[in-house]
């Protein structure tokens, strides 16, 4: 088992949680889940309604959608965060590659900390947008497919 002192300054690391204070980090540490998981082993399909971010510790995971892999994933990477926020479904299967090491937060403790730590919430909101702002900087207008009336009708990224 991971000691809070450990997954503080393991949460201290990650952008997503860069704002908080270590009252807030102390709190998110708490509340986290030690997940391991074997080669092969899903730790969230496409789809599904979300129940939990993660946080990879050590290991590499796959990302894919519609069973076609897309991207991997290693320590520090942050999964299922949108999902974990807007209650959508998640938009990706994840699969470990080998043994990996995750921490998991619930989204309902996730929604509680949140709401009793507006700063952190700000802090989380701009993290979000610098990742939509990445995003939107990869697309190309050639990959923007408008129907006739002008709507954006495909976008491939």
């Amino acid at each position: 088992m991971i000691p809070t002192v450990e997954r503080i300054l393991f949460l201290n690391k990650i952008p997503l949680f860069e704002t908080f204070s270590v009252d807030e980090l102390w709190q998110v540490a708490q509340a986290l889940d030690e997940m391991h998981y074997e080669p092969g082993e899903t730790l969230f399909e496409e789809g599904q309604p979300p129940h939990a971010l993660y946080l990879i510790v050590s290991g590499e995971v796959t990302g894919s959608i519609a069973g076609r892999d897309f991207l991997k994933f290693s320590a520090e990477s942050v999964l299922g965060d949108t999902a974990a926020l807007d209650g959508m479904p998640y938009a990706i299967t994840v699969t470990a590659n080998c043994e990996t090491s995750a921490i998991k937060i619930e989204r309902e403790k996730l929604e509680d900390i949140l709401e009793a730590n507006p700063g952190a919430a700000r802090g989380i909101i701009r993290i979000l947008c610098s990742k939509l702002r990445f995003l939107a900087d990869l697309v190309r207008p050639e990959d923007i497919q408008k129907d006739s009336d002008g709507e954006i009708r495909q976008l491939k990224l």
